[in-house]
């Protein structure tokens, strides 16, 4: 995929009220301080596929299929590494980027929307997906996964002795803490959705397993549903 990606440099700066964050497809009222970030910008898009900023905050995004269908008509949603610049912009600690990703998402949504089209560059209308997110600090470390308005999220322990991401759900029933519609949101997609076994249980919402209730087939045909050994 032919993705041109300079590193872009954008200093810290102070804002005024009725300033926006300059998000391709929603307002999002800009904060009133931005610090220093330098981010992997893909040349179509407002924000960063992955970056640091002075805080030594580090955040990557990777794409993540789901079971939701595109959102049709005017609900637009950010990209997600539109998510990821924001959030550096405003977190002094990979804890602050967190509540700064998954506010985002409750308020704003990301994911898949408008018709599909294959023209269309990757994240942009027609062509977008869920995401999820690589957050680290010097001390601490987070996995954020989201799939439209909801997240899920974990803290990465010192007994995983590392942790990345991919294009598939690798967050399963882990220990995580949900956004507050996502076991109503998980039992109206077990509805609609055929149930087929997968690695850890099938499409279902009691208890819920994230993965299993919202993860999608990714390029290579798996199933998300891995971890770590």
């Amino acid at each position: 995929f032919d993705e041109c990606q300079p590193l872009v440099l954008t200093p810290a700066a102070t804002h005024q009220p009725t300033e926006d964050a300059g998000c391709q497809y929603v307002g999002v009222p800009e904060a009133p301080e931005t610090y220093r970030v330098v981010g992997s910008k893909p040349w179509w898009c407002a924000g960063y596929e992955h970056g640091f900023n002075e805080h030594m905050v580090v955040i990557g995004n990777e794409g993540l299929p789901t079971k939701l269908e595109p959102a049709e008509g005017t609900d637009t949603r950010l990209v997600g590494m539109e998510i990821v610049r924001i959030a550096l912009e405003r977190s002094k600690t990979a804890a602050e980027a967190v509540d700064v990703i998954t506010s985002l998402v409750e308020t704003h949504g990301q994911g898949k929307f408008g018709a599909p089209d294959p023209s269309a560059q990757r994240g942009q209308p027609g062509n977008s997906y869920d995401n999820s997110f690589l957050v680290a600090d010097p001390r601490e470390a987070f996995v954020v996964e989201c799939a439209g308005y909801d997240w899920a999220v974990r803290q990465v322990q010192s007994a995983d002795r590392c942790w990345s991401i991919s294009n598939v759900s690798n967050l399963k029933e882990l220990d995580l803490t949900l956004s507050a519609t996502a076991e109503a949101n998980a039992a109206a997609l077990a509805a609609t959705v055929t149930a087929e076994p997968v690695a850890g249980g099938t499409v279902a919402a009691p208890g819920l397993q994230w993965t299993a209730s919202f993860g999608g087939e990714s390029s290579n045909g798996r199933l998300g549903n891995w971890t770590l050994p």
